[in-house]
């Protein structure tokens, strides 16, 4: 989103108006706009500060002035400006305007330490592009409680892309805001019209997950060994509960700034919202709204998924604005859908992030890891389960079920609710939600009255841009004989080798995609979805809910 003429000018008087370190509100803000060179024309100026990348200086385009950065497949830095001086638990927050040739574009706004032990980019912008082609990119960082090796850090802009992509950046703004203590956030209070959920942690207890969550941004995966519990209270309209709390996430874009990502468990047998256990993550790690359709769709069908919400947090005191609140895995989850208590399973990701942590420090794929075939099946609440003859006894059957479903036994109807699953398969298909399909994605709830297992609908939604650009597939429209899959997509997709699941699938793919059943979903969500547009745009100015890019990708299943 564009920021007003009058904000900038306010910014540019104060920067102006002072040396290299420009502080208001405990904040050094550096600005550069590409509109003067140095007198080597190696530099970008701005008020005597100096930033690198002048090589893509050009007049062929600006968000404002005449003058702007531009990248192509001969120059792939542009703006660079080096930050040091850094304070433990500093917020950075870094934004820049972007335009390019590319629909899905492979420009990046970056912020790394010299030895990538710290690194994070944004290729995405939430707010979409203006009437010019231009979309604003912006995220924010902590940095670590513990430097170690990072004596700076560089921003920069990176064109990824080795076709014949030509990328645009201007209006680089750099803000550094130094916190009063590590518990406080760069979020100003807000009025956000409902009462925030208020988590309160001992000095002790929050050490202990800020330094989790350094080790977790230095590895650059949130491992097990990250994801240990703290003791805490949620307060909520007059009550009090208590809570254990850890860090959520596999990636560490869970953590980015001082907005993480968090796991809760509500103890003594209390419950919140309906919920015993949940996550809370920022908005934009789904897509907004995005995982939130998705969702309500699966509730209107009778589709297992997770509930899903959004409303402030506080920390401490201190606001960390509005997160998505995530269902867990619970046997609270299938009773809100009128189903009988039952294990809920999964398959071990173990081995898939052990990989992708290796990938991580190694820059390669471990040769000869089997991960998928080496997982093992486990359910949640695994103590609770095992302990209980009942549950134990449906967990060992529902085992069962769920080898013959790896392993592509073709007699689906007697270990899947085939009618249930195709439409879910439908339903994610519409949306557009490849990654929903991921074996270490799926997971499946036994029903002890069919004896069969049901997928719950989970982890749903598409990066911004690709819903609308990317071409849906229709599962199982290949000629037979003409692919291989590898175990770890076979599983998947071999249900639809059976002709029942097929005709099911093509019948509920036609009714979700239908211009008339979308025509009443989203004039019954009407309301709703205008009510969270207002509560997400208070964090994210100029967010909105675009309905559209759900019926294109309809009409292209359609077509």
């Amino acid at each position: 989103m564009r920021l007003p003429i009058t904000i900038l000018s306010i910014i540019f008087i104060f920067i102006t108006s002072c040396s290299n370190k420009n502080y208001f509100d405990n904040t050094l803000v550096y600005f550069c706009d590409a509109e003067q060179l140095s007198p080597n024309k190696k530099h970008f100026i701005h008020n005597g500060i100096k930033f690198g990348g002048a090589k893509g200086f050009t007049s062929e385009e600006a968000y404002e002035g005449e003058y702007s950065c531009r990248l192509d497949s001969n120059l792939q830095y542009g703006f660079q400006k080096t930050i040091d001086n850094l304070v433990p638990g500093e917020i950075i927050t870094v934004s820049v305007y972007r335009k390019s040739s590319d629909w899905n574009s492979q420009g990046f706004l970056t912020i790394k330490s010299e030895d990538n032990s710290f690194y994070e980019n944004q290729k995405f912008s939430f707010s979409g592009k203006d009437k010019n082609g231009w979309e604003h990119l912006i995220f924010d960082v902590q940095v670590p409680n513990k430097l170690d090796k990072i004596k700076s850090l560089m921003v920069l802009v990176v064109n990824n892309n080795h076709k014949e992509e030509v990328i645009y950046f201007d209006n680089l703004l750099i803000q550094r805001t130094t916190l009063i203590n590590k518990q406080s956030n760069f979020t100003q209070e807000k009025e956000y019209g409902i009462e925030p959920l208020k988590i309160q942690l001992s000095d002790v207890d929050y050490e202990k997950l800020f330094a989790m969550r350094d080790s977790a941004i230095y590895q650059k995966v949130i491992s097990d060994n990250f994801k240990k519990y703290v003791s805490g209270l949620l307060l909520y309209n007059g009550e009090s509960f208590p809570i254990a709390i850890r860090l959520k996430g596999d990636w560490t874009d869970h953590l980015i700034g001082s907005k993480w990502s968090f796991r809760i468990k509500i103890r003594q047998g209390q419950s919140f919202m309906g919920l015993r256990q949940f996550s809370i993550q920022r908005p934009e790690t789904r897509n907004f709204l995005d995982e939130w359709v998705v969702h309500e769709i699966c509730n209107d069908e009778d589709i297992l998924s997770n509930r899903y919400r959004f409303h402030p947090v506080e920390l401490n005191g201190h606001s960390l604005g509005v997160y998505a609140i995530e269902e867990h895995f619970t046997k609270q989850l299938v009773e809100s859908k009128k189903r009988r208590e039952g294990p809920i399973l999964k398959f071990n990701e173990t081995g898939f992030w052990e990989c992708n942590l290796y990938v991580k420090k190694h820059n390669k794929w471990p040769l000869n890891k089997a991960m998928y075939e080496a997982a093992n099946i486990l359910p949640f609440k695994q103590n609770r389960t095992l302990t209980s003859p009942s549950l134990k006894s449906q967990f060992l059957i529902a085992q069962n079920l769920m080898l013959k479903y790896k392993n592509g036994s073709p007699d689906i109807n007697n270990y899947l609710e085939v009618d249930n699953l195709a439409k879910a398969y439908a339903i994610m298909t519409t949306s557009n939600v490849e990654h929903a399909f991921q074996w270490h994605n799926q997971r499946f709830y036994y029903n002890p009255v069919t004896s069969k297992l049901e997928l719950i609908v989970f982890d749903c939604f598409s990066n911004p841009g690709e819903t609308t650009h990317r071409m849906p597939k229709i599962y199982g429209n290949s000629k037979a004989g003409t692919h291989k899959l590898e175990p770890s997509l076979y599983s998947p997709f071999q249900v639809f080798n059976n002709p029942e699941f097929q005709k099911k699938y093509i019948t509920y793919l036609k009714k979700y995609s239908s211009p008339e059943y979308l025509d009443s979903f989203f004039t019954s969500k009407k309301i709703k979805i205008a009510s969270l547009e207002k509560l997400i745009s208070i964090d994210y100015p100029g967010y909105q809910y675009d309905e559209s890019l759900f019926r294109q990708n309809a009409q292209k299943i359609n077509s």
